[in-house]
C-alpha cells in the first residue's frame, strides 16, 4: 500500500510464485504452504483478504483508528517447521504464542520502489510443536493513506483455525 492509491505485486518473483494459489484464496500448489485468507480483528471481528491472501485495514476500520491486532489460531499436528511469509503497511509486531518473531516499519518512501508497498518480502522461520498457537500481528498506521498485510506460511502438518475463533 502507498501514496500512489495501488498495490505492489504481494508475490515477487521466486519459490513463492509457482506455489502460490491460482483459485480462491488459500488453495496453493504447495499442500504446506497457506496464505492466510481471514482475520480475527480484536474489536471489530472477521474480516476477509483480497484474492490472494492481502488485506487492506482501510476497507473496514474506521479511519481514526490507528492500531489493530489481528489474530489466526495455527494447529501443528507434530513438531515442524513453520517459516512466515509476509509483507504488510506500516508498523507490525509478528508474534506466536506471545513470543515476538518480527518487529519493524515499512513506510512510504519514493525514491525506494515499493517501499511501504505490502508484498511477501519477509521471512522469519521457528519450531512449532504439536497443538494449538496464536499467531498475532499488530499493525499501526502512521501514514494516512494505507495499512495492511499479506502472510503466508508452510509447515508439514499445520493447518489453520478458522478465523472467528479468534
Amino acid at each position: 500500500m502507498g501514496a500512489r492509491g495501488g498495490f505492489a505485486d504481494p508475490f515477487p518473483a521466486g519459490p513463492l510464485r509457482s506455489q502460490l494459489p491460482s483459485g480462491p484464496a488459500g488453495e496453493t500448489r504447495d499442500p504446506r504452504l497457506i496464505v492466510i485468507d481471514e482475520w480475527f480483528v480484536e474489536g471489530f471481528g472477521c474480516v476477509t483478504c483480497e484474492p490472494g491472501g492481502l488485506l487492506n485495514l482501510n476497507r473496514f476500520l474506521p479511519v481514526t483508528l490507528t492500531q489493530a491486532r489481528l489474530v489466526r489460531r495455527l494447529v501443528a499436528e507434530r513438531e515442524t517447521r513453520l517459516e512466515l511469509s509476509f509483507g504488510f503497511s506500516d508498523v507490525l509486531t509478528l508474534s506466536l504464542d506471545d513470543q515476538v518473531l518480527y518487529r519493524g516499519e515499512n513506510l512510504f518512501a519514493p525514491a525506494v520502489q515499493n517501499q511501504g508497498y505490502v508484498s511477501l518480502d519477509h521471512t522469519v522461520a521457528c519450531t512449532l510443536a504439536p497443538g494449538e498457537h496464536v499467531l498475532a500481528a499488530e499493525l499501526a498506521r502512521t501514514e494516512f493513506f494505507g495499512w495492511g498485510l499479506i502472510v503466508a506460511l508452510r509447515g508439514d502438518g499445520v493447518g489453520l483455525e478458522p478465523a472467528a475463533i479468534g
